[in-house]
């Protein structure tokens, strides 16, 4: 879980299928690194299935443990 006020970013990965999220340089996933264009990641941004790294959404609190 990032820290409190920390900064999250949505990006696709040229070659990635899905949409991860990045703390920093590198996703919360850890299997990307950061190339793009920042697009913040909103407090209403929810996980979807097949578009977005579901690890990555976790992690940034966008889906809740099952």
């Amino acid at each position: 879980m990032p820290e409190e006020g920390e900064e999250l970013y949505w990006e696709r990965p040229k070659n990635a299928r899905r949409n991860h999220i990045y703390d920093g340089i590198r996703s919360l996933c850890g299997n990307w690194l950061f190339t793009g264009d920042r697009v913040p990641v909103e407090n209403d941004d929810t996980y979807r299935e097949g578009e977005d790294c579901k690890v990555c959404c976790l992690e940034a609190g966008v889906l809740d443990d099952e």
